[in-house]
């Protein structure tokens, strides 16, 4: 009867785990302001999703607010970003340094320069700047680095947010944007298809991926209750 329970429960257990599955949609890099100057100071990947209105979380970098000589127009872009209803805020350092390259001290000070006005905005708009993301995910060189910047982020109350799917967007990006220059429209079209298609399959496979090692630990809790 016991076991009996337990494999009834095991079932249950995995059907709940699949019918949780979510996704978080995050930008990292917010501005890009490149891209706004380039659209002529339009926002249009806002303009987007402010017609999709899916729930985002953006992970700022505040050191590209003085990459170009508009900046004014950078901070309002900004601004618009953090405004949306729809937005979360995340701080991703002020200069996207790798923390196993600058060490402790600098990427720490890098952090603290990285919220000053995110913090401004957050409290503007009565929001919350509690997410953190490493760039390039990178957590350091050891577990002693590891641990250090973990309690740094816990004393501030970060929550550490790792990205856990991409498939190099910015590579696609780059040739999509060539052969748009280039009037190659077709091409174009093709690397747009090929991005969606290897994205989705990255899905599936980190979907299946979890599903699996979940149902490997129920497995192994499940022996353990039985053999005892």
């Amino acid at each position: 009867m016991n076991k009996i329970f337990l494999v009834i429960l095991l079932f249950l257990l995995s059907n709940t785990v699949s019918g949780q599955l979510k996704v978080a949609i995050t930008i990292d890099d917010v501005p890009n302001i490149k891209k706004f100057e380039k659209n002529n100071f339009q926002t249009k990947l806002l303009n987007q999703l402010d017609t999709l209105k899916i729930p985002i979380a953006i992970f700022i970098n505040e050191g590209m607010l003085y990459k170009t000589q508009f900046v004014s127009k950078n901070f309002d872009l900004l601004n618009q970003w953090v405004k949306r209803d729809y937005s979360t805020l995340g701080n991703h350092t002020f200069a996207h340094s790798r923390y196993s390259d600058v060490g402790y001290e600098n990427f720490t000070a890098d952090i603290e320069k990285g919220e000053v006005i995110t913090r401004e905005l957050s409290n503007l708009y009565n929001k919350q700047l509690k997410y953190f993301r490493f760039p390039y995910n990178d957590l350091g060189n050891d577990s002693l680095q590891k641990n250090l910047i973990e309690t740094f982020l816990d004393e501030k109350e970060y929550i550490i947010t790792p990205f856990t799917i991409e498939s190099s967007d910015w590579v696609f990006n780059y040739l999509y944007e060539y052969y748009l220059k280039c009037n190659k429209k077709q091409e174009a079209q093709r690397i747009a298809n090929s991005y969606i298609n290897i994205t989705l399959e990255y899905f599936h496979y980190f979907d299946s991926y979890l599903l699996s090692n979940m149902a490997d630990i129920l497995i192994k809790y499940i022996y353990a209750m039985i053999i005892q």
